[in-house]
């Protein structure tokens, strides 16, 4: 079926490139279907050895459809490749790489042809302890573990699973003899074993902080049943249980224990999961039938998630096993969770659970050592919120349109907000999220100080916790002068990614990324830690380097570069719109290119230009226009729009080639004779006029577009998906400018997602209403009025071709389906696809993908490029011919859709 699939697209596709309409320059052909599917590019999963020597890296689709890894030294002397394979590990001496090949376990010996290789492995692990490496690697049923600078090594038969301590200095072995398991202990530096128990059979076993201690669950021998488990506590000093804990201590009140997870509460008790079926009797010969109470405080759609059909629900109970007592469990409508201290949880009501969702929902601090609860008058908790050390956390306080982080000292609950006397506007308007507007974000704590280095919108501050010393701007103020904003880089080797440790990692200065918001440049700076300075740049723009997070719907490619660990070696991914590649560098001026990966240069690619333009509220916007590279100023093109919301930061973005699972690809179109404008909207929180809003900025684009002489102002459209496809629905009922339009998995009509309900969630539908501040239709009735397109259907002239799917879980499929008949009654042109076994989107389906590619481009080429309709949009596709007819042939020229 795939293969059909695929030469049809060929056929229709070149079909269609032939018919004199576009063609590419001499000797390079347009991107065609076939070259959509199995692009060649680089994986983003490469390494530097600790030396900085020797580094890997892996190529998509480089053999066909099959990735090619590249092992080779910095300088070019040695190179191997290997097929089907996407890494490797390095051993700590940088003299080896480890990998497996099939059942095979390979150790490279790096700048060598010598390949070591054991058969019949099945996966494999290195550790490194007191710079001694060590593998251990499971070969049938044993388990092997061997040193690698004295070849060493000791077998472990029956070997089922093991676990590793936090320093790496020990393993706990779980093997198999006869009717029973036994758990042992394995030093690396002495070469020892030591049985800890044995028991019919083992869950998790978990390590204290100390290293001192730990704890497993099992089946006790006695009990003869898998049924009944206990929790041992182990002394590893001591060499014996010093906690024995049943079942029965642990849950109850129809929750069953699952296992545990973690020593918490500087080593004084236990996370474990419960978990609770449902055990009710039914009523013999009852009717099945659901009651909803206006009184119902959990939404009946959660409940029957939740209570209905069996469903095992798992909770978090913190248990103190000196005294046996559980001091916390986590409730059946509320999430819990440990962030980087171990002595506090959060508590977070559950928005999915919550009947009203526009409640204001405040979280609480849970104190693990005695179970206390403090519920805190503030509106979130941001990521990594928790200090190494254990006393502080930091809270966010939302006030209007601005927001403060605060410091919570967790033993006297001293609050001290951090960021009141910050030199920062409170309505930065670089945040599409009014609560976001200062931007402030946590980098990095400082241990061994009472610090913290937070960045607001621009630049980097370092800020006592307690309020005592005044912030110091590391950036010297550099950033919202220049407006850049500054990030700490993924490159500095500290030990740990959530703090600097200011005696062990030894560090003075810190690598910086950075975001130019005026003209898109992604560089690389350097401060030193210990003063305020203006940032010196290291690199000089015009490509991505490594994301910033700018916010979360900024469209920067996620990017993993890489220090080596002993020296300072970068390995850096270079991307810009005509390439992506690897280079190695150590003071980011010199760059030796590593990888070289150009399979566009075989065809018409594109070429990308930032263009500013004028919202029609005199506003200023960016946008990034994309032409072929064999634009011609003497033609005349058809251009498409997009935006969801911050799209210029994409400008030095390599976009690959890909099958449509939503909206257009840009390198195929483009390379196909349209040009591509897309542009920002920072508009989506306006007090619910963020569509109206986008409109000016869509028509501010096209204003400016169309002053461009080989812009053909007659052969237009947009296009949108999600909060972006509501948009174009919008769009489409606001304006006749444009020739034709394409959307998606949109909102067309507020009234019907207002208490709505979807299979992603019970509230979601509502949640997005008031994301989007449009507050309730009670008290906002007109809001509602004026963002449900389907109610201005009739002032509809553009053809309209929607993308909606009945297994979205997250827009309900109704939404667009009511639009389409409102159009279709109305006698709009608009046609409507929707894919079996496709949510939102299309991603499970490469056939579904080529489907809608191939529509799409038939949709878009018929009206921007005058091509032959196809039989789809002119007959249709009946449902008894679904699969058997698939209208994608063209029709005779000149026949169009009624």
């Amino acid at each position: 079926m795939k293969f059909i699939f695929r030469k049809i697209a060929l056929i229709l596709t070149t079909l269609i490139e032939l018919s004199g309409l576009t063609f590419a320059q001499e000797g390079k052909r347009p991107l065609q279907i076939t070259d959509l599917e199995n692009w060649p590019e680089l994986n983003y999963n490469y390494d530097l050895s600790p030396n900085g020597k020797y580094l890997y890296y892996s190529v998509a689709n480089e053999i066909s459809d099959l990735p090619v890894l590249h092992l080779k030294r910095v300088d070019n002397t040695w190179e191997k490749r290997i097929v089907s394979l996407n890494s490797v590990t390095f051993s700590s001496d940088s003299k080896y790489a480890f990998f497996l090949k099939g059942d095979t376990l390979i150790k490279q010996t790096l700048g060598s042809a010598r390949a070591d290789s054991i058969f019949d492995v099945s996966d494999f692990r290195l550790f490194q302890f007191e710079r001694e490496d060590y593998i251990a690697y499971h070969s049938k049923d044993d388990l092997i573990i061997k040193n690698l600078k004295n070849n060493r090594q000791t077998a472990f038969k029956g070997f089922l699973t093991y676990f590793v301590s936090p320093d790496h200095s020990s393993l706990m072995i779980v093997t198999n003899s006869s009717s029973k398991q036994i758990l042992m202990s394995y030093v690396f530096s002495t070469n020892q074993t030591k049985e800890i128990w044995r028991a019919i059979s083992f869950g998790k076993v978990i390590f204290s902080k100390r290293n001192d201690k730990i704890a497993f669950d099992a089946t006790n021998m006695n009990t003869g049943t898998e049924d009944y488990r206990e929790v041992f506590v182990y002394d590893l000093n001591k060499g014996a249980a010093i906690e024995r804990i049943h079942e029965d201590k642990l849950a109850g009140n129809g929750l069953k224990f699952l296992q545990i997870e973690q020593f918490v509460a500087d080593d004084k008790c236990i996370l474990i999961t419960l978990s609770a079926l449902k055990i009710e009797t039914r009523i013999p010969h009852s009717a099945s039938v659901d009651v909803y109470n206006y009184s119902d405080t959990i939404s009946r759609v959660v409940q029957n998630t939740v209570w209905g059909n069996g469903i095992k629900t798992q909770f978090n109970t913190v248990f103190r096993f000196s005294d046996q007592k559980v001091i916390y469990r986590e409730g059946k409508f509320s999430t819990f969770s440990i962030k980087s201290n171990d002595q506090v949880g959060f508590e977070l009501p559950n928005l999915e659970t919550n009947k009203n969702v526009l409640l204001d929902n405040k979280p609480s601090l849970i104190l693990l050592s005695d179970g206390t609860k403090n519920i805190l008058n503030f509106s979130s908790i941001p990521n990594d919120n928790s200090s190494p050390n254990g006393k502080y956390v930091i809270l966010e306080e939302h006030k209007g349109d601005s927001t403060d982080f605060i410091s919570y000292n967790i033993t006297s609950g001293k609050c001290v907000n951090l960021t009141k006397s910050l030199r920062t506007p409170f309505s930065d308007l670089k945040s599409d999220e009014p609560w976001k507007q200062r931007g402030f974000r946590i980098q990095k704590w400082l241990m061994g100080k009472d610090l913290i280095i937070l960045g607001d919108n621009f630049d980097l501050w370092e800020i006592d916790l307690n309020g005592k010393l005044s912030p110091k701007c590391l950036t010297g103020g550099y950033g919202r002068r220049n407006e850049i904003r500054f990030q700490i880089s993924e490159l500095n080797n500290f030990e740990n990614s959530n703090y600097i440790d200011l005696k062990s990692d030894k560090v003075s200065k810190l690598i910086l990324t950075s975001f130019n918001y005026k003209n898109i440049d992604n560089d690389y700076y350097e401060i030193n830690i210990h003063k305020s300075q203006v940032p010196k740049r290291l690199t000089n723009g015009g490509y991505q380097y490594e994301a910033i997070d700018i916010n979360a719907r900024s469209k920067q490619v996620r990017i993993f570069n890489k220090a080596a660990k002993n020296v300072n070696s970068y390995l850096i991914s270079k991307q810009n719109t005509n390439e992506k590649n690897l280079f190695i560098t150590s003071d980011f001026k010199n760059f030796r290119q590593i990888s070289k990966i150009n399979p566009e240069k075989k065809f018409n690619w594109f070429d990308a230009k930032l263009i500013p333009f004028t919202r029609t509220d005199n506003k200023k916007a960016l946008g990034i226009l994309y032409k072929p590279q064999n634009f011609s100023e003497s033609k005349k093109y058809p251009v498409i729009f997009y935006s969801y919301q911050q799209e210029s930061p994409s400008l030095n973005n390599y976009i690959s080639p890909a099958l449509c699972n939503s909206i257009v690809n840009i390198p195929y179109y483009v390379s196909n004779g349209y040009l591509v404008y897309v542009y920002d909207i920072n508009v989506r929180y306006d007090q619910g006029n963020a569509a109206e809003s986008a409109m000016r900025c869509l028509t501010g684009a096209a204003n400016e577009i169309v002053k461009l002489p080989f812009v053909d102002s007659t052969k237009m459209a947009f296009e949108g998906y999600s909060w972006s496809g509501f948009l174009s629905n919008y769009f489409v009922t606001h304006t006749n400018r444009f020739t034709a339009a394409a959307s998606g998995g949109g909102f067309s009509d507020m009234f019907e997602g207002f208490g709505a309900v979807t299979k992603e969630s019970a509230h979601v539908a509502t949640s997005i209403i008031a994301y989007d501040d449009l507050g309730s239709p009670f008290a906002n009735l007109q809001n509602f009025i004026k963002n449900s397109p389907k109610l201005y259907a009739d002032k509809v002239t553009t053809p309209l071709l929607i993308l909606h799917n009945q297994g979205d879980a997250r827009v309900n499929f109704t939404q667009d389906l009511g639009f389409f008949n409102v159009l279709s009654d109305l006698g709009k042109k608009v046609w409507l696809l929707s894919y079996d076994g496709e949510g939102h989107g299309i991603f499970n389906s490469i056939d579904n993908q080529i489907d809608y590619t191939i529509r799409l481009k038939q949709f878009f080429d018929y009206y921007l490029k005058n091509a032959p309709a196809p039989k789809w949009m002119v007959e249709g596709v009946p449902a008894n011919m679904k699969q058997i007819h698939d209208g994608l042939g063209l029709e005779p020229v000149g026949v169009k859709p009624r």
